[in-house]
């Protein structure tokens, strides 16, 4: 009998976070794995909050990415071996507090740009670093 796809998918993803997990990482692992989801449902919903100038609640939204984002900066720093995360995930901090900057200042066409930004840049790491990501 042959695994269905989805199963598939979890075995290796599975097997996948093991090898993350190393080292003492596990819980960590399954923390940072939160904030990559708390990262996406923010960035959705700053844009939202952008196509509808609702600076206040897109500016709350900024900054909770770009204090997930130095969480998983400080995650890979402590890990020692992902220099390229240290920078992607230092990226995206730098990236939200643009996009707090253009807010604070009401420049809806910045904001909207950085906004982009961050959902592009989460979707080119997860075609980089999680293949499987549907």
């Amino acid at each position: 009998m042959r695994p269905s796809e989805g199963a598939l998918r979890a075995a290796v993803l599975a097997a996948v976070l093991c090898v993350l997990a190393r080292g003492g990482y596990g819980q960590s692992i399954l923390q940072f794995d939160r904030w990559m989801q708390r990262i996406e449902h923010r960035s959705q919903s700053v844009q939202r909050h952008i196509t509808a100038r609702d600076a206040p609640s897109a500016v709350a939204d900024a900054r909770e990415i770009g204090e997930l984002y130095r969480l998983m900066e400080d995650y890979f720093r402590q890990r020692g071996d992902a220099a390229e995360a240290v920078r992607i995930s230092n990226d995206g901090a730098t990236l939200a507090d643009a996009l707090v900057k253009s807010l604070e200042t009401s420049d809806y066409g910045a904001a909207s740009r950085s906004a982009i930004s961050i959902a592009r840049a989460c979707r080119d790491c997860h075609f980089q670093y999680k293949p499987l990501d549907p």
